[in-house]
């Protein structure tokens, strides 16, 4: 057949295709398949039919009506090898050029995806059982990177994991020998050219990893390296954090001679040159690594808390997480004690006096986070009496309500976990600052709030029950004579909270403050009008104390504590009366 007349017939086709209905979609393909089919027919016509594919990508969004393609595509690779390897290549680059250059989105994802089962289509019929011959793999390669890179941008779990079950199921039915094609292809390409090499790499190194090829990642893990740090570590605008997720599989092979070397001397580089463009990634390379930082990023640490107090909001929250996945990484007790120093020097102005309240917020937040530190046993205890000698210098020097809620706040985070007694510190602290002129009726409760944490997670010696119980039952006495006063009401329930845990002899309902609780009547802690004023006030220390309070002493106001939706969920297996066990 004349090539004259072959187009003839598929010059309306590029209109049929665009057609909304999925028969007259079916009729098309088969129109054209009927035509490759046909003997006689030249390259002309299988260029023309590749370049048709192009007209669908955006269109096509059922899986049915790409069965259509992807069976137009194994048509033409099963009749005209040569010809669609030659002609079908250069149309997916060009795609996933498009893809990769424009603004990540779902629908780009979704094309992203079509464009590779496309592309591994292509491969089942023309590289998986047949020879070589004719296959630029260059631009094969570089197109599924590409397209990869579009599909990851967009930073869906279940359409990444999707792109990896294909490349995975191709690469797997060619055998271990032309897939080192892609290896070579990857390696010769300049490290800087952008983000799809290390992804691709990344891919490269579950693939390997789960057919049990470990040697190959060993082999070339520095060079897949070098194009991580290169194309998204020393850059001048900011990266992409999907395609630092993306690369997880490639960031889990480093060892601690790999991070030493190569990557913690980049991602230092780049925090000092410019933080606000790196910061993200910092933290989720630190997210993504296996290996325990210790010493090695007690520098990269510094750098983010000086941007703990950044001006910019969006980089003070980046600086936050990744401090926090940092200190994770750290388990030996000589650098979590320098990272915490280091945040101390800095709320005491070490870098330059913080005067906003915010920086200081800011910087106490990052304290805060630094309980993320693996230390256990002795050390976590020498950590903690360090963290609650300069939080005591804070509460002492400062006089801002809200930075004094805040250190407390970071004070009672650091109790969680410590699996001992009461540190006699708290108590010092309580004691010592109760009473102080800065103390408002809202820090009061903080203070409280901060006794019952410590109680619920260490528990108290005799000496301290003793110690506290005065001062707890005078709070709750007061509650009691001003029921109308919603931030005294507040102090006195986290002081029941106290009482309650404190009560290890079970005697606590004997004695008149148990009326404040629990009368049919004279429940003042639990009135409704307290509990409606809770989410005006911002009483969530109050909130989180009415949420561990016993069983009995809830019962008649649960529809309250659940239309407020409290901050914590109602827990009664650690409670001390009888009636609230078994629940």
């Amino acid at each position: 057949m004349a090539d004259s007349e072959v187009l003839k017939k598929l010059k309306d086709i590029p209109f049929k295709i665009q057609t909304a209905s999925l028969k007259e979609r079916r009729e098309v393909v088969e129109e054209i398949r009927n035509v490759l089919s046909t003997p006689g027919i030249t390259e002309p016509a299988v260029r023309f039919v590749c370049r048709l594919l192009v007209l669908t990508l955006h269109r096509y969004r059922d899986s049915t009506s790409q069965s259509y393609i992807k069976s137009l595509v194994a048509h033409l690779a099963a009749t005209h090898r040569e010809w669609t390897l030659k002609a079908l290549l250069p149309v997916l680059l060009e795609i996933s050029e498009q893809l990769k250059n424009t603004a990540s989105s779902k629908s780009i994802c979704q094309s992203g995806l079509y464009a590779l089962r496309w592309s591994t289509v292509l491969i089942d019929g023309t590289i998986k059982s047949t020879e070589e011959n004719g296959v630029d793999y260059n631009t094969l390669v570089i197109s599924q990177a590409n397209l990869l890179a579009a599909i990851t941008a967009y930073g869906d779990h279940r359409k990444s994991d999707k792109a990896y079950s294909m490349l995975h199921t191709s690469w797997v039915s060619i055998g271990k020998a032309k897939l080192s094609k892609w290896i070579e292809v990857l390696l010769a390409t300049p490290p800087d050219l952008g983000p799809q090499i290390c992804v691709t790499f990344s891919i490269l190194c579950r693939h390997l990893q789960q057919i049990g090829d470990g040697d190959t990642i060993e082999q070339h893990k520095t060079k897949m390296l070098e194009s991580f740090t290169k194309s998204l570590i020393s850059v001048k605008s900011r990266p992409n954090a999907n395609y630092i997720k993306g690369c997880h599989n490639l960031l889990s092979q480093l060892n601690s001679g790999d991070v030493r070397d190569a990557l913690l001397p980049a991602l230092h580089k780049a925090m000092l040159r410019s933080p606000e463009t790196i910061v993200q990634a910092v933290g989720q390379v630190f997210a993504s690594l296996n290996v325990e930082l210790d010493g090695l990023a007690v520098d990269i640490g510094k750098s983010l808390i000086v941007n703990l107090h950044s001006k910019d909001e969006w980089v003070r929250g980046e600086a936050l997480v990744a401090l926090e996945r940092l200190a994770a990484r750290c388990r030996q007790p000589a650098a979590a004690r320098a990272l915490l120093t280091h945040a101390f020097a800095e709320y005491h102005g070490a870098s330059g006096k913080l005067t906003s309240s915010e920086d200081k917020i800011a910087v106490l937040n990052g304290v805060s986070c630094l309980r993320a530190l693996p230390v256990s046993g002795a050390d976590r205890q020498t950590l903690f009496s360090e963290v609650a000698t300069q939080l005591a210098r804070v509460l002492d020097s400062e006089s801002h309500e809200r930075t004094l809620c805040v250190a407390l706040d970071t004070l009672q985070r650091w109790t969680a976990g410590l699996g001992a007694p009461l540190p006699d510190k708290i108590l010092d602290i309580f004691k010592k600052n109760l009473s102080a002129k800065s103390t408002t009726q809202v820090v009061r409760t903080m203070y409280t709030s901060m006794v019952a944490a410590g109680l619920r997670a260490c528990g108290a010696s005799p000496a301290q029950a003793d110690a506290l119980q005065p001062v707890l039952s005078k709070a709750v006495d007061k509650a009691a004579q001003q029921p109308l006063q919603h931030l005294v009401v507040n102090e006195g329930i986290c002081a029941m909270l106290c009482l309650v845990q404190l009560d290890a002899a079970r005697s606590l309902a004997t004695r008149p403050q148990w009326a404040a609780l629990a009368h049919a009547d004279k429940h003042v802690l639990l009135h409704d009008r307290v509990l409606a004023a809770a989410a005006d006030d911002g009483g969530v220390a109050m909130q989180n104390s009415v949420g561990k309070l016993p069983k009995c002493c809830q019962r008649t106001k649960l529809a309250n504590l659940q239309s407020l939706r409290l901050s914590t969920v109602i827990s009664y297996q650690d409670c001390p009366y009888i009636c609230c066990r078994g629940s």
